[in-house]
């Protein structure tokens, strides 16, 4: 799948479009920052190699704007309780992340995850280490510098 970021600008929102390996796509303007959401699932579900993750669940076929509806009219696959295992890890370690990034290091981010787990009745990632971790960070600081040297208007495609 092709993942492609445009930028927008004061009067136009980002955009994200996916386009699927049957070569159909889906796509939708992001609010302001939530392109660091998205990036960041790149990174978690390309190092762990998720394939039932955000992206995943788009190649499959669902719309960007499936997860975004309320609950109740959500396509019963995206419901949380019906939704694949990786896809929930993916949205833990998601948040964990972007909270690290827009602020701090988190300390014993290990243990934070491991309990955000338990408390989800989710069992542990079995390719998370300190090393794939490591490598998730750095692949996120390269997306992110490479997005925030993008020029409004402009693009950039990750290949998932």
């Amino acid at each position: 799948m092709i993942i492609k970021f445009t930028k927008g600008d004061l009067t136009a929102r980002s955009k994200i479009i996916c386009t699927r390996t049957d070569g159909s796509f889906t796509g939708a303007s992001r609010h302001p920052g939530i392109e660091l959401h998205d990036i960041i699932h790149y990174a978690v579900e390309t190092i762990l190699e998720f394939k039932q993750g955000f992206y995943g669940i788009l190649d499959q076929g669902f719309q960007i704007e499936d997860f975004e509806l309320p609950r109740h009219i959500r396509p019963a696959a995206l419901i949380p309780s019906n939704l694949p295992i990786e896809s929930i890890q993916s949205e833990l370690l998601v948040n964990q992340l972007t909270m690290e990034v827009l602020q701090n290091p988190i300390e014993d981010f290990m243990e934070v995850f491991k309990k955000a787990l338990e408390v989800n009745k989710l069992p542990f990632p079995d390719r998370l280490n300190e090393s794939t971790l490591s490598k998730i960070r750095n692949l996120i600081d390269v997306i992110k510098n490479q997005w925030a040297d993008i020029e409004e208007g402009k693009s950039m495609e990750l290949i998932f």
